[in-house]
This record gives structure tokens, C-alpha cells and sequence, in this order.
């Protein structure tokens, strides 16, 4: 089959991608490809260095363009852009984290539009919360979410939430 069988063909499964394909192919009228050269692996068949992305070498190529990148300030002075080469892209193999803000910070734009109870059900819509149900997560959504036990969390994790907890914030 040849790219010409679609009304639209989107290059890349990164995050943007995958989202655009998704949303695309909820009309039945349009025939939609998405091309990734990339793999499509399970969480659990990736490497650790990946699935926990606590650093990043040594990394796997199958999972990784290593682009060359030059930087402006310092003429001829390289750097290595390493990139996800997976379905989802780099937000794939950087430890992509789901953050909302703070219901305070929408609710201070004096928005009817952007106020924390307008935006809620979307957060809700938009995920599938593993670990909390209630009003406030989703069970449905495209988006799974996870905590990772504190028993897995990296030194700086670790540091940060005890930091957190000498300001009287909860874990």
C-alpha cells in the first residue's frame, strides 16, 4: 500500500505525532497513516536505562537517533542530541511525567475560561489514573498514570521529596 491510500500521513510517532494521528482518525472519513521508524516495544521489553530513564549511557540505539548538534555561542563546538526513536519519541525514553498545575495558579488568571474547575474534567478525561480513582483522576482517558514506588525513585527523587516533607509538603 502507498501513502497516496490516505487522506493524511503524518512522518514521526513522537508525542505530537501520536496525538495528531489519534485525533485525526476519530473522523471515519479520512484515512489516516502514521509512519514511525522507530520501534513499538512494551515498557517491559525496554531496556532499563529507558524505561526508568534515570541517565542516559550507555543507551541503546535501537531506541535512540544521535543526532549532532552545534552550538551557536561556542563555533564548532558539538554536542550529541540523543532523540526517542520509539513510538512516542523522546518523551517516550526522557520519563515523560503527567503534571497538572495547581487549581490556585488557574483560578488566579480570573478566567471564566481557564479556572481549575473548568479545566478538571479535562485533566480527568484525558487520563487513566492507575493508582487513585475519585473526582479528580480519570478512568477512561487515552493517557495511563502511574506513581513509581519510592522504593524505585532515583537519589535526586529521593532529595527532593525529603525536601518537600522539611517544608510540611505531603510525599
Amino acid at each position: 500500500m502507498t501513502t497516496d491510500a490516505f487522506d493524511v500521513v503524518i512522518v514521526g510517532g513522537g508525542t505530537t505525532g501520536c496525538v495528531l494521528a489519534a485525533r485525526l482518525s476519530e473522523d471515519p472519513a479520512l484515512s489516516v497513516a502514521l509512519i514511525e521508524a522507530g520501534n513499538d516495544p512494551q515498557l517491559a521489553d525496554m531496556p532499563e536505562v529507558v524505561r526508568y530513564s534515570r541517565h542516559w549511557l550507555p543507551y541503546d540505539i535501537r531506541y535512540m537517533w544521535s543526532y549532532e548538534g552545534r552550538m551557536m555561542a561556542h563555533r564548532g563546538t558539538t554536542t550529541r542530541q540523543l532523540r526517542g526513536k520509539v513510538l512516542g519519541g523522546s518523551s517516550t525514553v526522557n520519563g515523560a511525567v503527567a503534571l497538572r498545575g495547581l487549581a490556585v495558579d488557574y483560578d488566579s488568571w480570573n478566567s471564566a475560561l481557564w479556572s481549575s474547575g473548568v479545566v478538571l474534567p479535562y485533566f480527568a478525561k484525558l487520563e487513566t489514573d492507575l493508582d487513585f480513582g475519585g473526582p479528580y483522576h480519570g478512568k477512561s482517558g487515552p493517557i495511563p498514570i502511574k506513581r513509581h514506588p519510592s522504593a524505585r525513585w532515583s537519589p535526586l527523587a529521593v532529595s527532593f521529596s525529603e525536601t518537600a516533607a522539611s517544608f510540611g509538603l505531603p510525599e
